[in-house]
């Protein structure tokens, strides 16, 4: 099981034909091979395919997990209504842009409420172009949240920021957070998740899903560090962070 960003993609954020080859190559000689990537699937499918994949893949950092098979949600972790409201208040006082991502239907949303830094306006532009026009600004996020199913939030902005409000979001029961600098760009971007909800759970669902005696994984970064310590074997890039790759 690998990560996309930083470990199976080059540095322009693609797969190079080396690799194509070599892992659908593996996986015709029924090697189980999957990934495990903070992105969504509109971010990931065109990868997915271009892999061949055939197991589960575990999105959004866990989140979610999608058949690839049978296109669609196997798996969907909920952050609850309760949570939502000190959610969005704690990035609001630190003046953080909240992105709630929802799930209904096997469809994904997207729901901000307003701009705090130019780059809240590149990701919504990014996003977008991804859901299919599925990006809406809202009065409410938790009037938006109330009839769907809110699965993850994301947040991005300067490392002091996010730290601080951090410790605020890690008082609120069933949440977990990870920051993490984006390989591409520099940002610093926080993912705001259940707390059962992560690559190391998502590792394990597909191990007693696939029956495999042993789980190899590949990562670089923080929200990797669960998976890669749980697995049987474990193998970092040299362009890992240093905690990772110690």
């Amino acid at each position: 099981i690998s990560d996309l960003d930083g470990t199976l993609l080059d540095r322009e954020g693609a797969l190079s034909d080396y690799t194509i080859q070599v892992i659908r190559r593996m996986t015709d000689n029924n090697l189980l091979f999957t990934i495990a990537t903070a992105r969504s699937l509109m971010a990931a499918n065109d990868l997915i395919w271009l892999l061949g994949l055939r197991l589960p893949s575990v999105l959004t950092n866990g989140s979610l997990i999608f058949d690839t098979v049978n296109q669609r949600y196997v798996y969907a972790g909920s952050i609850t209504l309760e949570s939502i409201l000190p959610l969005v208040e704690i990035l609001e006082r630190n003046r953080l842009c909240c992105f709630l991502y929802t799930l209904s239907e096997h469809v994904v949303s997207v729901y901000y409420r307003a701009f705090h830094h130019p780059w809240d306006q590149d990701y919504t532009q990014q996003q977008i172009t991804r859901f299919d026009g599925r990006v809406y600004q809202v009065s409410n996020l938790f009037e938006a949240a109330r009839y769907k199913q809110a699965i993850y939030a994301v947040t991005c902005g300067d490392v002091e920021q996010l730290i601080a409000a951090q410790r605020e979001l890690d008082r609120i029961r069933g949440v977990s957070t990870e920051i993490y600098c984006d390989v591409y760009n520099n940002f610093y971007y926080m993912d705001i998740f259940p707390s059962r909800s992560n690559k190391f759970q998502g590792m394990l669902t597909l191990k007693q899903y696939t029956g495999a005696d042993e789980m190899v994984a590949f990562g670089d970064n923080f929200t990797d560090m669960q998976m890669l310590l749980a697995a049987d074997r474990s193998y970092v890039p040299r362009n890992g962070i240093i905690a990772a790759r110690n």
